[in-house]
């Protein structure tokens, strides 16, 4: 009789050994799933950031190209390039803030649960990239910044070059012109400011804090259920 229950008994510990084998393979399945699709996203979002980096310059170096040929620049038409340049530019700087939204997912939930390791790695890498000096790496979102601000800057020369300035004699004249010129500086100085935040780090904590929220309600919620 005992021999009988210690083998139900054993026969119930393999059930049980199973079914947390399956679970964990299940749940390890959907990790991987789910890292799949968020990578996937990932290089949705690089490919609009890199169709969009064309179409900003092609067009702005096309509008340069236009304002060279006209023989007499109206100070009007100085905003023209920026209404393409400055759309681009924050375009591009929200599509690289979602690529770190998603890849800070990936790192917080996935990478730790699942076994994976990419995502902490390249974070390690740029750590190190960074420790080793400016020399040694440059970002690709301060280049994206640096190309639009120099289209920005070829522009502006485009119609110096052309004599598009004010009557220095009349103050009004040269006030209007003054605030036209610098009238894209606010914008590129709000981008840079985007640029040069960690959004890395801002939107790990915000994933952390997320997942330690979730966390705390499940163990609510396990709680209720055992009273």
């Amino acid at each position: 009789m005992a021999a009988l229950e210690a083998g139900r008994e054993r026969m119930s510990n393999n059930e049980l050994r199973m079914k947390k084998g399956m679970a964990d393979t299940r749940d390890k399945s959907y990790v991987l799933a789910e890292y799949t699709a968020l990578r996937d996203e990932i290089r949705h979002l690089n490919g609009l950031v890199s169709s969009t980096l064309h179409i900003s310059v092609l067009a702005s170096v096309g509008a340069i190209g236009y304002l060279m040929q006209v023989e007499s620049l109206s100070i009007l038409l100085f905003p023209a390039p920026f209404f393409i340049l400055l759309p681009c530019l924050y375009t591009i700087i929200s599509r690289v803030q979602a690529v770190m939204r998603v890849s800070g997912y990936i790192r917080v939930f996935l990478e730790e649960e699942g076994g994976l390791r990419y995502e902490n790695r390249y974070l390690e890498y740029l750590s190190r990239i960074s420790m080793a000096g400016p020399s040694r790496g440059f970002p690709f979102r301060k280049t994206i910044f640096y190309i639009h601000l120099s289209l920005g800057v070829m522009v502006f020369s485009v119609f110096v070059a052309k004599g598009c300035l004010p009557d220095f004699g009349r103050w009004p004249f040269v006030v209007g012109y003054l605030l036209v010129y610098i009238s894209p500086l606010p914008f590129y100085y709000h981008a840079f400011k985007l640029v040069e935040k960690n959004w890395r780090k801002t939107f790990d904590e915000y994933w952390k804090r997320a997942r330690d929220a979730e966390g705390a309600r499940d163990e609510l919620d396990k709680e209720k259920l055992e009273n």
